[in-house]
């Protein structure tokens, strides 16, 4: 049906058909660039002014006719915005239990200060460039408040309801107390603790300002009194403090019942050794780290019972050994070792952790003379990164080692620097002769150069191997890129020959110099490369090629 423009009340044409286009005798002389006759002029000034009147009568009906239409939008936008409300009343999650709203709610908070030493989850890079890049800052930990129960509860009545009965929202609380802040957090910290009610209490706690101590100690008490007065209900706590304040927590003793999960950091460095003794007595204290600025000496917790521990970065292998004694039960060690090597005691009694299963050490030296007087029969994980692997320290200290642990189903190596020797791929390779089932190789910095440019002989010597981590390093000199130690079309061609027999999954870690783009990087990679990664896949192997934890060639996820 053709479109009716006429009014539908009384049949008026809206669209003014009494106004029509002129009739002139000039459209010959317009196809033309000829003169017009001078007795013509005066007709075409009045049927121009004749044409112009009637684009003042249409502007008039226009505009008249676009205020109508305005406004009709206006009311349409309204009447269906009115009936999305409407319809909203009979969606799904108006019919959810409350119960079920309180666990999706659960599910959107996130305490990321919380690591479970135990996990393979456990936030420590694998990057060796830099042994700092260990050492990095607990992610969410430094965010002044964590607001989410907040924002939850603001959205309608119903979701304020459920997240206020919801006790268990409340109970994680992250903190950057500042004393410019004072009464704003003590207020909005007695309101979460109020919620949270008798609920166990994860809790960080965090001060960088180090300006004058005596200050920050009386600005922080009143905010710390509210916390220790609740500290029979901590489950998790993350401190990181000026050690002065810490000792203002001494009421806490014997009332640490419910303790699991511990991180102790000082925010100053300690002038003189102080010992901190308010968690010696913590009966269900599992997990514990030791953080910034602190020394195992600073600190007295009840090692013995410890089965997760983290060590930091303060102690010097003596040091590290003797606090190892105390833990019979560790399950779970990690460690930093920066200095004091040169001072062991290799006269130092030999330790046994029956029941150690997982190891990563970052030792900044080249020779780990410490590992020799350490037995796990247990372990399952070890994780080694060093300065360099040197022969002598592969031949006396590391091979013999792992070969005595010879039931190691996943190992790490990682350098800073090559081994820088003909030889070795032979030092590097006795190191994996000695765990024949091993599942997953990873294999970090410099020592990939030093093992895997002789792959298809760790796969012969590997042949249960499930997992391959390696990284790929791309490096910048004189304006050109290149490749860089490790030969990866050697390695992607000694891959294929293990597709079918166990092998299911390779990544490899491009890694890059500071400042260096994707599209920098793809220039020194070979135009071969996405191809040859296809076709391993198509074969069946789960292999990828990324960069900062993306698929390399994966345009969507860059995008």
């Amino acid at each position: 049906m053709a479109p009716s423009f006429n009014c539908k009340n009384c049949g008026h044409s809206l669209i003014r058909p009494d106004i029509q286009l002129q009739q002139t005798p000039f459209n010959e002389i317009l196809q033309s660039n000829s003169s017009v006759p001078s007795s013509s002029i005066d007709h075409i000034s009045s049927t121009v002014s004749v044409i112009q009147g009637f684009e003042r009568e249409l502007d008039t009906e226009i505009h008249h006719i676009q205020g109508v239409l305005a406004e009709l939008l206006a009311k349409r936008t309204a009447l269906h915005s009115q009936a999305e409300r409407l319809t909203a009343l009979h969606h799904p999650i108006r019919r959810m239990p409350s119960e079920l709203l309180a666990e999706i709610f659960l599910q959107c908070i996130d305490t990321p200060w919380i690591h479970d030493i135990g996990s393979g989850d456990y936030p420590v890079t694998e990057t060796v460039d830099n042994f700092g890049q260990d050492l990095q800052w607990a992610p969410g930990r430094f965010v002044k408040l964590g607001k989410m129960p907040l924002v939850l509860s603001s959205v309608c009545a119903l979701w304020r309801r459920v997240a206020i009965a919801t006790s268990e929202l409340w109970a994680s609380i992250s903190l950057v107390i500042e004393p410019t802040h004072e009464a704003t957090d003590l207020l909005l910290m007695g309101l979460w603790l109020e919620r949270a009610r008798e609920m166990p209490l994860f809790i960080c706690l965090t001060n960088l300002d180090l300006g004058n101590h005596f200050d920050i100690i009386s600005d922080l008490t009143s905010i710390l009194n509210l916390f220790v007065s609740r500290s029979e209900q901590w489950r998790a706590v993350d401190l990181l403090l000026p050690f002065d304040t810490m000792q203002h927590l001494s009421s806490i003793r014997n009332r640490l019942s419910k303790l699991e999960w511990l991180s102790i950091g000082s925010s100053d460095d300690l002038d003189e050794p102080m010992v901190m003794s308010m968690f010696e007595v913590a009966p269900q204290l599992v997990s514990f780290q030791l953080a910034e600025n602190l020394w195992p000496v600073n600190v007295v917790i009840p090692w013995a019972q410890l089965r997760h521990c983290d060590l930091g970065c303060t102690g010097s292998p003596q040091e590290y050994l003797g606090v190892l004694h105390l833990m019979p039960a560790l399950e779970t060690c990690r460690m930093h070792i920066a200095f004091g090597h040169d001072t062991f005691n290799l006269n130092s009694a030999p330790l046994q952790l029956r029941h150690l299963r997982s190891l990563t050490v970052n030792d900044k030296s080249v020779e780990p003379k410490f590992l020799s007087f350490l037995t796990a029969p247990a372990l399952r994980h070890f994780s080694m990164k060093t300065l360099s692997f040197t022969p002598e320290a592969v031949s006396y200290t590391l091979a013999p080692w792992i070969k005595s642990h010879n039931q190691i189903q996943r190992l790490t190596l990682g350098s800073d620097l090559a081994m820088g020797r003909q030889d070795s791929r032979q030092f590097m390779l006795s190191l994996l002769e000695g765990v024949p089932d091993l599942q997953q190789l990873h294999v970090l910095g410099e020592a990939a150069s030093d093992i895997l440019n002789a792959p298809l002989t760790a796969f012969n010597v590997l042949s249960r191997l499930q997992v391959i981590i390696v990284d790929y390093e791309l490096n910048h000199y004189r304006g050109d890129m290149h490749m860089g130690s490790l030969d990866i079309s050697k390695f992607l061609d000694d891959l294929s020959s293990r597709i079918g027999m166990g092998l299911r999954r390779v990544e490899i870690r491009c890694n890059a110099y500071e400042g260096q783009s994707r599209s920098q990087l793809k220039e020194g990679l070979q135009p071969e490369l996405p191809v040859r990664l296809a076709e391993l896949r198509s074969a069946g192997l789960d292999i990828t090629l990324t960069y900062l934890g993306l698929d390399f060639f994966d345009e969507a996820a860059w995008a």
